[in-house]
């Protein structure tokens, strides 16, 4: 599970995932009040999904395959897109599906 780094007063985050392979975010437990703003790259003819969970942490630790996930408005996408979160989450999770894809966080 990967967390934000603070820099420069505000919080960052940015990650490659792999085509298959996808990536859990834990946004800063202090800041859960705040808005996130997700941008998600998909790889040349790939498409990409970000999800969001409302979960405890700890069952998401457990297994973050077994708790419910919740597709972000914009759904899979094959082309750039950004989005804000503007509500308390537990955790963020990026699936590139058939080509690596990035995304970035930033509180």
């Amino acid at each position: 599970m990967s967390k934000m780094t603070k820099v420069s007063g505000r919080w960052e985050y940015a990650a490659n995932v792999v085509a298959g392979a996808n990536d859990v975010l834990y946004p800063p437990r202090l800041h859960l009040d705040k808005p996130l703003s997700v941008g998600v790259m998909p790889g040349a003819g790939g498409t990409a999904l970000v999800e969001y969970t409302l979960a405890p942490r700890a069952a998401v630790d457990a297994d973050p395959n077994v708790v419910t996930w919740r597709p972000w408005p914009a759904g899979a996408v094959s082309s750039n897109a950004d989005d804000v979160v503007d509500a308390p989450v537990t955790a963020l999770r990026m699936t590139a599906a058939t080509s690596d894809a990035s995304w970035e966080v930033l509180l």
